[in-house]
């Protein structure tokens, strides 16, 4: 049998051991209960927001490029094929006294090709007389005294375009341009050289062959 003094010394060893025991299941229970989140999930959730912020930034950058590109860049008259003039007409295309009929159009961006008094007039090589066929239109290419000259009438007609680009039917009543206005292009340009005794010769028209064409009032 034992001695009383190493019982008692037994004995404590083992309370030792199960404190010891019960307090490191405790700590790992705890640990287990409140895990610390991994510092790499908090940088995704701090990087989200300037995720999305980037993508919006560039969406955006991206759509004001396309809108100016699309309003800027239109195809040049270089890019574009050239129309060709129409043929002369030939002398029995003219009226039965031998002469030819005659357009006055008045208008704005819509009719104008370009038209100078003080550069060739109408002929049978070129009834718009100038620029160059078709002129210098919004369309690059014919507007409509163009085939209204031309390609719907089968008589030898000459075109004589007063109409401006911006032009407005009356500065006192709208803002004003630099355009003649309609008031103006008639004003100014038709009756001082096509009305009147001090005309030219080639501004003879003959009211019975003679149209008059006007396209205005989109810029008021």
């Amino acid at each position: 049998m034992a001695p009383p003094r190493q019982e008692e010394e037994t004995m404590a060893d083992r309370i030792k051991a199960t404190i010891s025991g019960s307090e490191d299941s405790s700590t790992a229970s705890s640990a287990s209960e409140d895990p610390v989140p991994a510092p790499s999930s908090k940088r995704r959730v701090l990087r989200r927001p300037y995720l999305i912020l980037s993508i919006v930034v560039m969406s955006s950058i991206l759509l004001a490029v396309v809108i100016f590109l699309a309003v800027t860049v239109r195809p040049s008259r270089a890019q574009l094929p050239p129309t060709p003039p129409p043929p002369p007409k030939d002398p029995d295309h003219r009226l039965a006294d031998g002469h030819h009929r005659v357009l006055f159009t008045f208008g704005a961006s819509f009719t104008t090709t370009g038209f100078s008094l003080n550069r060739p007039w109408p002929s049978e090589q070129n009834v718009i007389g100038n620029p160059a066929w078709p002129g210098r239109t919004t369309s690059n290419g014919p507007v409509w005294p163009n085939y209204l000259a031309t390609n719907h009438n089968s008589t030898l007609t000459y075109l004589f375009n007063f109409a401006e680009s911006g032009a407005v039917t009356d500065k006192q009543l709208t803002r004003p341009g630099n355009a003649r206005s309609f008031e103006e292009q008639i004003e100014h340009l038709f009756i001082p050289n096509f009305v009147g005794e001090g005309r030219k010769p080639e501004a003879e028209w003959d009211p019975l062959t003679t149209s008059f064409g006007v396209f205005v009032g989109l810029n008021e």
